[in-house]
């Protein structure tokens, strides 16, 4: 996984969970807030993924949708 300034490449099979631990590392645990929070769309809300969930997810389900023409 590559962190850049601006753009961040990861693989979609990674789990939220590993995400956040690589943004920790490479950012430094003092850098990001404790209080950050993945969030997801259910309907038309966005709720909190909790800790449980973040083991689950993959990245993939946070991928803009793609268009090939």
């Amino acid at each position: 996984m590559e962190m850049h300034r601006r753009n961040r490449r990861v693989l979609p099979q990674t789990h939220l969970s590993d995400l956040r631990k690589e943004i920790n590392r490479q950012l430094g645990i003092d850098s990001v807030p404790q209080t950050f929070v993945f969030l997801r769309s259910v309907g038309r809300n966005f709720t909190q993924v909790r800790p449980k969930q973040e083991m689950e997810m993959k990245v993939k389900n946070y991928v803009p949708p793609f268009v090939s023409i």
